[in-house]
């Protein structure tokens, strides 16, 4: 029996937590859904999640200091940065801020595929070392 991709998801906006819940949900994934960057970095810690989508901009602490702090903590941690905002300097603080992939929302549609099981098998190498953004 397959065990289900766990996936933490941490953006502001109740309905695009929901979309996403729906649509992962169909793809077999255990989702776990949070509001801000505060509730990421406590959820992640309860939860090992295989993959956190987090948003840039969101209330307290944004997405880009909660992924620092996941990272600090677990540095074998999978983030991915899923926002509204694209360029290189957006993603320059992703990659600072220990993500390892970046996504605008606009191309949702290659979510699927960069959460496949060939991106899930192991846990046992740092971020930088398997993704670049």
């Amino acid at each position: 029996m397959q065990v289900p991709i766990r996936i933490l998801i941490a953006d502001d906006h109740a309905a695009f937590r929901g979309m996403l819940q729906s649509m992962l949900g169909k793809l077999g994934a255990e989702v776990v859904e949070c509001c801000d960057g505060r509730e990421a970095v406590e959820r992640y810690h309860q939860f090992s999640p295989d993959w956190v989508l987090m948003d840039i901009e969101m209330p307290g602490l944004d997405g880009l200091a909660a992924t620092a702090q996941i990272i600090a903590a677990s540095p074998h941690a999978r983030v991915l940065i899923l926002t509204q905002h694209d360029g290189e300097d957006w993603r320059q603080a992703a990659r600072e801020a220990g993500a390892c992939d970046f996504l605008a929302k606009d191309k949702l549609v290659l979510l699927p595929a960069m959460l496949s099981p060939k991106n899930n098998e192991s846990n046992n190498s740092p971020n930088k070392d398997k993704y670049s953004l």
